[in-house]
């Protein structure tokens, strides 16, 4: 479903951001 395409999305593209702020220094902000 449509739905659940925009979720995987969404997920895949927190964890790249959150690595990314990792391998930056930057602090990473958790909401889970």
């Amino acid at each position: 479903m449509i739905v659940e395409t925009l979720i995987e999305e969404a997920m895949r593209l927190a964890e790249e951001m959150e690595a990314a702020g990792v391998a930056s220094g930057q602090p990473v902000v958790s909401t889970s």
